[in-house]
């Protein structure tokens, strides 16, 4: 085969190859954007609410409030029809995980 076509065909491929992962880079870097899992540091400070929905580190800071001694493992939004709820999950100073749920709205814990 032609060293100039065996080229050119190589070069093709790549550029063929380069623009088809473009997209697929992109939708994976959405993806670790938009990670339903926070990790909130015990320090963290309570986060203003922003058109009457709370945040995901405020809704962390009213389950430590609530249940003292317990360490954030994660947060997760879900959303409910007109409502956002938070699923937290904690680790008791026990050894024991459990998931609390928060309002979005109204700030409410609970199990």
């Amino acid at each position: 085969m032609n060293t100039k076509l065996t080229t050119h065909i190589f070069g093709s491929v790549l550029i063929v190859l380069a623009l088809l992962s473009g997209p697929l880079l992109a939708d994976e870097k959405k993806q670790k954007k938009s990670s339903p899992s926070v990790q909130v540091p015990a320090s963290s400070k309570l986060a203003p609410s922003t058109k009457g929905r709370i945040s995901n580190s405020r809704a962390a800071s009213l389950v430590k409030k609530k249940y003292s001694g317990t360490r954030v493992l994660g947060v997760s939004r879900l959303e409910r029809g007109d409502s956002p709820m938070f699923k937290v999950r904690t680790l008791s100073k026990d050894g024991v995980v459990k998931s609390v749920f928060v309002d979005g709205r109204t700030g409410e814990v609970f199990e």
